[in-house]
């Protein structure tokens, strides 16, 4: 919580109060204390709930005799009396009771008690938890305006673990291990398991102590101490992507604590997406497809390329056992329900150019299309795809008005190099038929002149 305790420190330098709340275990009391160690202050620290306001600093009556007879006088704790303390924390400030809060209000706000100054104390503070939590019920009094207003600045100490805290005392391998598995946890877990109880958690483990005497049971305590084992799984994805083999990924994967822990990390890197998910098990790419349009789309771009990922939409599409998902493959492939080259060269055939919209369309779903195909492993269809393809971009351009074609020329005349080229790339046969029309293109076109490498 580094940026907490610039404000503070800020706050410190220009004698504000400060009043912080925040759920239990999130480390306010903590950074309080390391602030004003490292400022070398002189302090006093109370717990509101437990202190009386006479004791504790405005004093104690005592009899006390002059010439003119007895009288009370208030004996002041040595600090106190000697106005020797720069700064004041109040722990608990809400749990105190109202005489407590009340007593010090002049306290806080002048510096203060019963008109007399100190002149050395530069700030008080104190530190509350909610009281109005809807998710957890604390045993507090509500602080009224009154009493909050005394501070100058009020601070919401978010419930997280502070890396910054955890890495210095556990270093970094265990720190990230365990705030990973801690902000994988579900909600309730994690209201039972506050950051206090993560530090004493890491700090009996270091001891070889048994964590499971810590952690509360919904907190997945097996997780945990996996975690701290083997490191964060952000590592081991890592290593898996640059040292892994093809059956060790597929290992790792199929261990359901695995897949689930390191979804999240995967599926927010294309290169992890690449590597991983043609290894993962069947039945968790159909699930993540259906609900992640980044790996619908890798798969739907990849299918003709990996035969895995062809069987997986072949299997949807024709059992429609998931009609949602069906439906957006046939409409993201735009073919029928079972994918092959049959039926790209069919569509490709019967396209309608009758106007520019259907010419733009068709045009649009070869670009899609033909490279993926291009690269796929079917070679004897390849060649009937490439040929028919480029015949259908020929006629496109043909069929197109020149000031339609001006518009988007540049990529009908670079894919139909891109098919010559991979015709003879392959080793396949250009038709004469297709050798002709291009020949007629370049007379009709002077633009094609210089875009079509016959």
């Amino acid at each position: 919580m580094s940026y907490l305790k610039r404000n503070l420190r800020f706050y410190l330098k220009n004698n504000y109060n400060v009043l912080l709340c925040g759920k239990h275990g999130v480390g306010k009391t903590t950074i309080v204390k390391e602030l004003f160690e490292e400022e070398g202050l002189k302090w006093m620290y109370f717990s509101a709930s437990t202190m009386d306001p006479w004791v504790d600093f405005i004093g104690v009556p005592k009899e006390r005799t002059d010439e003119r007879g007895s009288y009370l006088d208030l004996v002041l704790p040595k600090k106190i009396r000697d106005d020797n303390v720069d700064a004041i924390f109040f722990d608990e400030f809400n749990r105190g009771k109202s005489k407590v809060r009340n007593a010090v209000l002049e306290f806080i706000q002048f510096k203060e008690i019963n008109g007399r100054k100190f002149k050395n104390l530069k700030v008080i503070w104190a530190a509350i938890n909610p009281d109005d939590d809807e998710e957890q019920e604390y045993n507090v009094e509500k602080l009224d305006p009154a009493e909050k207003d005394r501070f100058h600045a009020q601070i919401e100490v978010p419930y997280r673990l502070d890396k910054e805290y955890f890495v210095g005392k556990y270093g970094s391998t265990k720190a990230d291990a365990a705030i990973e598995w801690w902000n994988a946890l579900p909600k309730e877990a994690k209201n039972l398991t506050s950051p206090r109880r993560v530090d004493y958690a890491l700090e009996i483990y270091n001891l070889n102590g048994d964590v499971k005497d810590v952690l509360h049971p919904s907190a997945n305590v097996s997780k945990f101490i996996s975690a701290l084992a083997s490191g964060p799984v952000k590592n081991i994805i890592n290593d898996l992507y640059d040292k892994g083999s093809d059956q060790e990924i597929a290992e790792f994967f199929k261990v359901p604590n695995n897949y689930s822990s390191s979804l999240d990390i995967v599926i927010k890197s294309d290169n992890f997406i690449n590597k991983f998910i043609p290894l993962w098990p069947d039945e968790k790419i159909v699930s993540v497809m259906a609900v992640n349009r980044k790996v619908f789309d890798f798969v739907i771009n990849k299918y003709l390329e990996i035969e895995k990922f062809k069987d997986i939409l072949d299997s949807i599409t024709s059992s429609d056992s998931n009609k949602k998902l069906s439906a957006r493959i046939r409409k993201a492939i735009g073919v029928g329900g079972n994918i092959n080259f049959n039926d790209f060269i069919k569509t490709v055939k019967n396209s309608n150019l009758s106007n520019t919209h259907h010419r733009r369309k068709y045009f649009e779903f070869i670009k899609k299309y033909i490279k993926k195909i291009a690269e796929s492993a079917y070679a004897e269809q390849r060649e009937c795809a490439l040929n028919t393809s480029c015949h259908k971009l020929i006629d496109i351009a043909n069929s197109s008005h020149y000031n339609s074609i001006k518009i988007y020329y540049p990529d009908i005349f670079s894919l139909i190099n891109y098919c010559f080229f991979t015709i003879r790339k392959n080793g396949f046969v250009v038709s004469d038929a297709l050798k002709k029309d291009a020949e007629e293109l370049m007379q009709k076109h002077p633009i094609a002149k210089t875009k079509v490498a016959v």
